[in-house]
């Protein structure tokens, strides 16, 4: 595969939908709010040192399979020294072997991204987190959108058992965050309705009062067919369209869609900005000597 952990096309055995085409360069380990504090290290680790005379990847523009095992970092917490060899980052990266059998050299921010996975992957298992073959196996579909690890391997250039331990350490990192992280995680992102295959946005349909009825939750009476309260954020938005139990448009749909929507991302950005501080914190009481900086 020569495009890494990137966007693609899919081997023939592992086609999926573009909803569930996996994730950007560098992510895949970070699914989901877990890679919501990318970045974040560079300001937040005691940055030591960004030159190691001793490495053996200094100044060197490609790896080769005997540079993998150069230690490329080391970073302190809690009194253990831990050390990021290229190959922990290469991998982590999916960075595709070139034609030569080369690697690129990884970057300082890709190197601080790897510890920082490292660091909670640490606060994981401190905290007696684990997860089993069939939480794994789910958190794969739910972020990947497949759990054939002979698949996923295939695809990005790992092994069988390296894939399985990505993604566990990925649902490692983000049962850690569902445990310390206090505001409920969303389900997930509301689903917009479907347009109407008329293209009249104003003609009514039993699909789009089902729709909305699932949005509205309890603001809504199903038995009596009318609003059951007249002060939630619902009835604001659909006050001026004609609803019942039986009939809504498309237009009401999405008026109930953008209050669902909105919803959701006030919620997921006060899970974020917890998760970040989690990880701020982690991050703030260690300390990282970078041996090598690509540009």
């Amino acid at each position: 595969m020569s495009e890494g952990l990137g966007k693609h096309g899919v081997a023939k055995d592992m086609e999926v939908e573009e909803a569930k085409k996996p994730l950007s360069t560098g992510a895949w380990i970070g699914i989901s709010a877990v890679a919501l504090v990318a970045g974040l290290l560079i300001g937040t680790f005691v940055l030591s040192g960004v030159v190691n005379s001793g490495s053996a990847v200094l100044g060197k523009a490609t790896l080769s399979e005997s540079d993998l095992d150069s230690v490329v970092a080391t970073y302190t917490y809690g009194g253990q020294n831990v050390e990021i060899t290229a190959k922990d980052v290469i991998q982590y990266v999916g960075y595709p072997q070139g034609e030569d059998g080369s690697y690129n050299v990884p970057s300082a921010s890709e190197i601080l991204s790897c510890a920082q996975d490292k660091l909670l992957l640490g606060e994981a298992e401190k905290r007696g987190i684990t997860v089993t073959d069939d939480e794994v196996a789910e958190f794969a579909i739910q972020t990947i959108g497949e759990s054939d690890f002979s698949v996923i391997a295939s695809y990005y250039g790992l092994s069988e058992e390296e894939a399985k331990v990505r993604v566990s350490e990925s649902a490692m990192i983000s049962k850690l965050q569902n445990e310390v992280v206090s505001t409920e995680v969303p389900a997930g992102e509301p689903a917009p309705p479907a347009e109407p295959e008329s293209g009249d946005y104003t003609e009514a349909s039993p699909d789009y009062a089902e729709y909305i009825i699932g949005l509205v939750g309890d603001e809504w009476d199903s038995a009596s067919g009318t609003w059951a309260r007249t002060d939630g954020v619902y009835y604001a938005a659909l006050a001026d369209y004609d609803f019942t139990n039986e009939s809504a448009t498309y237009e009401a749909a999405e008026a109930a869609y953008n209050v669902a929507f909105e919803e959701y991302a006030e919620v997921y950005t006060e899970v974020t900005s917890e998760w970040e501080d989690f990880v701020r914190g982690i991050a703030s009481k260690a300390t990282i000597k970078i041996n090598t900086m690509a540009s």
